[in-house]
């Protein structure tokens, strides 16, 4: 059997991920479907609603079958598969798997590892449904991998509309680097109240701002006391109360599921090349290959921002690792229109291969235009620990700018706010807030000889940010002012030169002026994290009293230590 897998995933809790699972599993089952459903969350909440209430006595879970595959140890057919009287069948989860996720965090293949579990069960089934716990972590990003398609559960009384987006970035993430095949279905509209009209208001809202993109489900699931009943009970809606409108809603929503499939069962049929295709070289077709091509085949990405250097420690680990091993992770290419390919993911591998006197690599050739090549450029290096200033404000400046050319919100017609959600999506994926974004991207407007100093420390990130805004004439005079008088400006310094130069003031004059005072000490601050302190107090201290207490215990110390010098 081909098995759908869908996942069913919303970083927002109570949205009725869950039920909706355990629902639309029954009603694939009843229309003649073999299922499985799959349990990805620690808190266990699937497995409770499908009767078993006490999931940390189980003896096999999800977290023990994954555990097997990071340890690479057999799996016996059926190991862990529970099954229930409504013809489906359950790989359970438990508290264990919140520890699995932190595992998967230094294993290899880490956001692989639930497919790979997957892959050695799913022929025996037509459908996998994964239960995706309530956040954007590792679990859901394996989840993300493993599944061909997408329901987005939505509650329809508030219009989540950021945490929509993060999640679809998260997806647009997977489906860019780890699972191209990763559809979306649509966005399920659940626990709709229509006897209000900001329930009506609020589902058709989100029908307007996300209907032109993605799929909205004709289908919305209503609001109902009786379906909250059923996880009590471990049954579906349709054994619990199959005349009420909770079931026919999930029963309309089965036949749009079906129907999906089958529309893209017929596009992937329309091409005349299919009609005269094996079913093993359609398959093929749609894997991605790993194919070795030669170095000199390969050309450095334009403007790539990371620099590669043969001296630095990490280019030792990794061509010390490509002498003992290989290569154990693909690079990542896109075809070249002079021919030969650009590499989008690997410039050190490949420095590292030249090194080992290797004439040739393994690497995952993908069509890719610029935009998705800088994308995935940037997103594979910019979590690097060694990275300089300058590479990642250059990198991040590329990925920013490539965001805003594919017009990455065309439901928004407002330029600023979608500039401002492009920062706060390149803030987000990058780990670090929106205005550290822009900070970063200032420093691409600094001179190259301003740029070196900030990578050599000579200039602080706070003061460099202030001198970007100089004019290029000026940030020249600057740099022989910093010669000449033989410092380099604090961060007062650099404000009131930016001041200077927007008033037209700044000149050789007033720069050497500024330049040649002499900076204020720093005050000296010694902090104390709570977590160093709290062990010391009581638990009902607050830290006001904990800082009175310091004072006061010092106070003491204080007076002692100078009685202890008059004697």
């Amino acid at each position: 059997m081909n098995a759908q897998v869908i996942a069913l995933a919303n970083q927002k809790g109570g949205v009725t991920k869950t039920t909706s699972c355990v629902n639309l599993a029954a009603g694939l089952a009843q229309a003649g479907k073999k299922v499985l459903v799959v349990d990805c969350d620690p808190q266990a909440s699937l497995t409770i609603s499908l009767g078993h209430p006490q999931p940390d006595r189980l003896p096999v879970t999800l977290s023990d079958m994954m555990g097997k595959m990071l340890n690479e140890q057999t799996i016996t057919p059926g190991e862990g598969i529970l099954h229930h009287p409504e013809g489906i069948d359950l790989i359970p989860a438990d508290i264990q798997l919140s520890g699995m996720e932190v595992s998967l965090v230094n294993a290899m293949s880490r956001e692989t590892t639930l497919r790979r579990y997957l892959d050695t069960v799913k022929n025996q089934y037509t459908h996998i449904l994964l239960d995706c716990q309530p956040s954007l972590g590792m679990l859901t990003v394996n989840a993300l991998a493993a599944a061909n398609r997408v329901i987005i559960p939505v509650q329809a009384e508030y219009l989540p509309a950021k945490g929509l987006e993060q999640l679809l970035q998260t997806i647009a993430k997977v489906r860019r680097q780890i699972n191209p095949k990763l559809q979306i279905d649509g966005i399920l509209l659940a626990m709709v109240d229509n006897r209000t009209n900001f329930a009506k208001e609020t589902a058709s809202l989100l029908r307007d701002t996300y209907g032109g993109k993605i799929k909205v489900f004709s289908t919305e699931i209503p609001h109902s006391v009786r379906a909250k009943e059923i996880s009590a009970e471990g049954k579906s809606i349709f054994a619990h109360d199959p005349s009420g409108k909770v079931a026919a809603a999930y029963q309309s929503l089965t036949k749009e599921v079906l129907k999906i499939e089958k529309q893209r069962e017929k596009i992937e049929l329309a091409s005349v090349d299919d009609l005269f295709s094996t079913e093993e070289s359609r398959q093929d077709a749609t894997l991605e290959r790993v194919q070795i091509i030669p170095l000199s085949e390969l050309h450095p990405f334009p403007d790539h921002p990371f620099s590669v250097r043969d001296d630095d420690d990490i280019m030792k680990e990794t061509l010390d690792s490509v002498k003992a091993r290989g290569i154990l992770t693909p690079a990542i290419a896109r075809p070249r229109e002079d021919g030969g390919y650009e590499l989008v993911a690997g410039h050190r591998r490949k420095r590292a291969c030249e090194l080992a006197g290797l004439d040739a690599m393994p690497v995952i050739v993908r069509d890719l235009d610029r935009d998705e090549a800088i994308i995935i450029m940037v997103d594979t290096n910019i979590q690097r620990e060694n990275i300089s200033p300058i590479e990642k404000a250059k990198a991040l400046k590329m990925k920013l700018e490539a965001i805003k050319r594919q017009g990455a919100r065309t439901d928004l017609t407002s330029t600023q706010v979608a500039q401002k959600l492009s920062v706060e999506k390149v803030g987000d994926e990058a780990g670090i807030s929106k205005d550290q974004v822009r900070r970063y991207v200032r420093l691409t407007e600094l001179s190259p000889e301003l740029q070196k100093m900030v990578d050599d420390k000579k200039i602080a990130m706070t003061p460099a940010v202030e001198i970007s805004y100089l004019k290029p004439e000026e940030q020249a005079l600057l740099v022989e002012t910093m010669e000449s008088e033989q410092a380099t400006p604090s961060l007062s310094q650099a404000q009131r030169m930016k001041r200077m130069s927007q008033e037209g003031k700044l000149d050789e004059d007033t720069m050497l002026s500024v330049m040649s005072e002499q900076k204020k000490p720093e005050v000296e601050r010694i902090v104390f994290t709570g977590d160093t302190l709290r062990k010391y107090f009581p638990r009902s201290y607050t830290p006001k009293k904990m800082e009175e207490t310091i004072i006061n215990l010092l106070e003491g110390w204080m007076k002692k230590r100078q009685r202890s010098q008059e004697r």
